[in-house]
C-alpha cells in the first residue's frame, strides 16, 4: 500500500491503460514516443505470462510497471522491465507499492524471483532497490542500452547493474511487512574502494586483494546534473571497475549506507561453490563442483578426484561458475548435465551465465 492513501494499485490489461502506460513512459523519462514500449506489445506481453499494474489516483493513472517472464542457465525469474511514478506523486512510496504489488501477483504466479537492471551511479537507485526493496547485485552490464534519448540517462555509457530480488528471503518478507531491515548500521568500513575527493570526483583506491568481510564504495551523493560533465564520465568508469573488480573476486553489493551526507555501496563476499567443466584425455567432459576448484583440479590429475577421471587423466579445466551455495551448484550440475555436449560448448565458448551465476576467468 502507498503512504499516500487515495493511490490504489491494480493489474491492468485495457488498450486505454495499457496505451496510458506508454504516456506514462514518455513522461517520468522525457523519452520519445518511439521508445517507450508500445500498448499492442503489452498486450501480447501480457498474453504470454507477463504483466502491467497501473497506480491510479481515482481513475487517473499515475505510475505504471511492467514485467515478463524470463529464463537463464534453465532458472526461471519474472523480468520487471520498468516500473515508474508521474513526478508530484514521487516520494510517497507509489514505487515501492508497484513493486510489492509485483511480488505478488508473482509469488501467485510460482516465482521466486524477480529482477531487472539500474543505474549503479544514481543514489536514489541504489537506496530503492538494495536498501528499501532488500535486492542484491553481483552482475554488471557495460553500456548496456547503448545510447539512450531521454532526460533521465546520464551523458555518459549505459552501464547497469541486475538487481536480483528473492521474493521469499526472510529480509524480503520484512519489507513486505512494512519494514526496512538493515544489513549494517556501523560505522564506514575501513576497506574502501572508491572514496570522494576534495572535488567531489572519484578516487581509487589501492589494487589490492578484497579480502574483509564488508567493502564499501561510494557513489556521488548529489544529483548529476550538479555533477560536471566530464565528472560523470570519471564517476561511471571508476564505479565500473570498482563494481566489477568486487564482483570477479566474489563479493555483491547488498545495501546503502548513508552517513554525513554521503553514500557508498556496501559488498559482501557471497558463500563460494563453483560448478566445473574438465575436458579429459579422451576428449570426454565431466562436470563437478568444489568450493576450490583448482585443489580439486589438482585432484583429478593426482587419480583421487573421481573414478571416471582417474583413468582419463590427463584433465584440463575448461570453465567454472561461481554460486552463492553449494546447494544452488547442486542444483546447477544437475542441469548442466542434461544439456546436450552442443549446448554445453556454446555455453563455455560464450562465457554466458549460468543458473545466475557469473562465469569464472579460468585462463582458457
Amino acid at each position: 500500500m502507498a503512504a499516500n492513501p487515495t493511490i490504489t494499485i491494480r493489474t491492468v490489461h485495457t488498450m486505454d491503460d495499457l496505451n496510458a502506460i506508454s504516456r506514462i513512459e514518455m513522461a517520468v523519462w522525457g523519452m520519445p514516443a518511439e521508445e517507450a514500449a508500445p500498448g499492442n506489445i503489452m498486450k501480447a506481453i501480457i498474453l504470454n505470462g507477463g504483466v502491467t499494474h497501473g497506480a491510479f489516483d481515482g481513475e487517473t493513472m499515475i505510475g505504471m510497471a511492467l514485467a515478463f517472464p524470463g529464463v537463464r542457465g534453465g532458472r526461471r525469474y519474472l523480468w520487471s522491465h520498468m516500473a515508474g511514478v508521474l513526478k508530484d506523486y514521487q516520494s510517497q512510496g507509489i514505487g515501492k507499492a508497484l513493486k510489492l504489488a509485483q511480488r505478488e501477483w508473482a509469488l501467485a504466479e510460482g516465482y521466486d524471483e524477480m529482477r531487472w537492471t539500474f543505474d549503479p551511479i544514481l543514489r536514489g537507485n541504489a537506496r530503492f532497490n538494495l536498501h528499501l526493496l532488500g535486492c542484491y547485485a553481483h552482475t554488471y552490464y557495460e553500456n548496456h542500452y547503448g545510447e539512450m534519448q531521454d532526460s533521465i540517462n546520464v551523458p555518459a555509457p549505459t552501464d547497469r547493474l541486475e538487481a536480483v530480488w528473492r521474493l521469499k528471503d526472510a529480509r524480503v518478507k520484512s519489507v513486505a511487512a512494512g519494514h526496512t531491515p538493515k544489513i549494517y548500521a556501523g560505522a564506514l568500513p575501513d576497506d574502501v574502494l572508491i572514496l570522494r575527493t576534495g572535488e567531489n570526483g572519484p578516487l581509487a583506491m589501492p589494487d589490492d586483494a578484497l579480502t574483509a568481510e564488508l567493502v564499501a564504495i561510494e557513489i556521488p551523493s548529489s544529483g548529476l546534473n550538479a555533477l560536471p560533465r566530464d565528472q560523470v564520465l570519471r564517476w561511471r568508469l571508476a564505479l565500473r571497475e570498482a563494481l566489477q573488480r568486487a564482483f570477479a573476486q566474489g563479493y555483491r553489493a547488498v545495501d546503502l549506507l548513508e552517513r554525513d551526507g554521503r553514500a557508498f555501496y556496501l559488498l559482501r563476499p557471497q558463500d563460494r561453490y563453483f560448478l566445473y567443466v574438465l575436458s579429459c584425455a579422451d576428449d570426454s567432459l565431466y562436470t563437478g563442483i568444489a568450493a576450490d576448484v583448482y585443489k580439486r583440479l589438482a585432484q583429478h590429475n593426482a587419480g583421487r578426484g573421481a573414478a571416471y577421471t582417474s583413468t582419463r587423466r590427463p584433465v584440463r579445466l575448461l570453465a567454472a561458475w561461481q554460486f552463492m551455495s553449494r546447494g544452488a551448484a547442486l542444483k546447477a550440475e544437475a542441469a548442466f548435465k542434461r544439456k546436450t555436449r552442443s549446448q554445453k560448448f556454446a555455453l563455455i565458448e560464450g562465457r554466458a551465465p549460468f543458473h545466475d551465476a557469473p562465469p569464472v576467468d579460468v585462463g582458457t
